[in-house]
């Protein structure tokens, strides 16, 4: 459950956030520098600028299941997380959650048990674009949120880890069995660079600043990075 921050020139840890019981998953901030960091058994770490409290967001897990916050992100002064709640017996529940401290709700959420579940929102990652969209993403591709409910963008066959955006007409989507794709505001086209065809690639993130671009990747025994523009 350690935190720790960048100042731009060496990285401290938070030794006033205390600890809880629970890997911190994902972690959110918003321009009035409240964070919000979370992972297992809804477990929450705020801090409102000054000081670090503790906050839950419990749920009923059977015996032997594992129930844990796995992406996080504010938009319009809202905080959203996503959680997984799984009791190994081919039932997985996701829940889309939203709120702020200590007042948290249950937004929506999905039953996945059988192949033709169908996702709604991705459960993978929540991520708000410079233009203010909120977008989500993971299995069946990437979603843009209108408010009310979810648009699905981009359909794919395999999970999607990572998303990035410069606005509107530029966007990437990158995850599992080697697929990249960009967005130039109005298609969706894969990547073919990015494929190789000797071994399966899961890109796992993607960041840039409008120069140059970094996609990050893994498979077996070796991280790979592509840099360019």
């Amino acid at each position: 459950s350690k935190i720790v921050h960048f100042d731009g020139l060496t990285w401290n840890e938070f030794t006033s956030a205390g600890t809880v019981a629970a890997r911190l998953l994902t972690a959110c901030a918003d321009k009035s520098t409240n964070i919000y960091a979370g992972g297992d058994n809804g477990w929450i770490l705020y801090f409102n600028g000054t000081t670090w409290q503790k906050d839950q967001i419990k749920m009923y897990v059977p015996k032997g299941g594992a129930y844990f916050l796995r992406s996080s992100a504010v938009w319009k002064d809202t905080t959203f997380f996503t959680a997984y709640n799984n009791d190994h017996q081919g039932r997985e529940v996701y829940y889309l959650i939203k709120g702020k401290f200590k007042n948290w709700k249950i937004s929506d959420s999905m039953v996945i048990d059988n192949s033709s579940s169908i996702y709604k929102w991705g459960w993978w990652g929540l991520y708000v674009s410079p233009d203010n969209k909120l977008m989500s993403y993971g299995s069946s591709g990437v979603w843009e949120y209108n408010g009310n409910e979810w648009d699905h963008k981009l359909t794919t066959e395999n999970v999607v880890r990572g998303v990035f955006s410069l606005g509107s007409n530029y966007t990437i989507a990158a995850g599992a069995l080697n697929e990249v794709y960009f967005n130039n505001g109005s298609v969706w086209t894969k990547l073919e660079k990015f494929r190789n065809n000797n071994e399966n690639i899961t890109y796992t993130a993607v960041w840039g600043d409008g120069k140059e671009l970094f996609i990050s990747g893994i498979t077996t025994g070796k991280t790979l990075i592509w840099h360019g523009k």
